[in-house]
């Protein structure tokens, strides 16, 4: 009799610790499920922040003449904080995030080919010269329509892929990293800096900080920055050389706290409709 109960008692116990584990188990399931969840709903919310915070930037910029002639008074949203805007990439507040516009043609032009600007933009990353021969030839028979290779140049037979090149206009920017003579490393440091939708040559007022040396003398270059860092009434420098905005930016925005959060577009300027402009490539990270 004791016997059994002996067993009894056993089969009781690894009936409990069974049923333990199995809980054990679905509680951390359930913890699991609990931590994506609320990680999904945070990442929801910051999505709906960020794309209010569009919407009221895209609202200030197309109500105002900010669009159409620069930045030449205060966003309405910061007015506890005036606000330097401007169109050359350098970050400034509006509605508690940072905002990054950078108008394209302050951007070296794949389309059309600027092959100067990609000369003074590949010696500013310290290219050598002949390296930079070979480099914009490579680019020549890339977009060119023929079959007949630059003297340094590349054509079909030069590339692993027997499609290459596309012999016609870029479509990306990532083509770059197909030019034989482009290594990644030099990609990685120079793709930020083409644009593919500006029909413009380098405009001043709009060149990046860093770049700024492609457009100016060396000894203007200081200056020239220290100039226009952060007056909201700025002076649109060239205007009368075409310095007016060209109605297609590059925008980012990232929340001062949420700096794991970033959301980017780009506008583009609309023509022959009645809506002023088209938002693409936009992407959330």
């Amino acid at each position: 009799m004791g016997s059994h109960k002996g067993a009894a008692l056993i089969i009781v116990l690894m009936l409990t610790a069974v049923i333990s584990v199995f809980m054990m188990t679905l509680l951390g399931s359930s913890r699991m499920s609990l931590d994506v969840a609320v990680s999904i709903n945070r990442n929801l919310m910051n999505q709906l922040e960020f794309e209010s915070v569009k919407s009221k930037l895209l609202m200030e910029m197309y109500t105002t003449s900010f669009h159409l002639i620069g930045p030449s008074t205060a966003f309405v949203y910061d007015e506890e904080q005036p606000s330097k805007a401007n169109l050359f990439g350098r970050p400034f507040v509006f509605s508690q995030h940072n905002i990054e516009i950078q108008d394209q043609t302050g951007l070296v032009s794949l389309q059309p080919f600027d092959k100067d600007a990609l000369n003074a933009l590949l010696a500013h990353y310290e290219v050598d010269e002949e390296q930079r021969i070979v480099i914009s030839e490579q680019i020549e028979d890339w977009i060119d329509d023929d079959k007949f290779v630059r003297l340094q140049g590349a054509e079909n037979g030069d590339y692993e892929q027997a499609f290459l090149p596309n012999n016609k206009a870029f479509q990306s920017v990532l083509e770059l990293s197909l030019i034989p003579a482009i290594s990644m490393e030099l990609y990685d440091r120079i793709s930020a800096d083409f644009s593919l939708i500006s029909d413009f040559s380098l405009v001043e007022s709009f060149v990046p900080d860093y770049l700024v040396d492609l457009v100016s003398d060396s000894q203007d270059v200081d200056l020239f920055v220290e100039q226009r860092s952060g007056s909201v009434n700025l002076e649109v420098r060239g205007i009368d050389e075409g310095g007016y905005p060209s109605g297609y930016f590059d925008i980012s925005i990232t929340g001062e706290e949420k700096v794991n959060s970033k959301l980017t577009f780009t506008i583009i300027r609309s023509l022959g409709s009645i809506k002023p402009f088209y938002v693409i490539n936009e992407e959330y990270n």
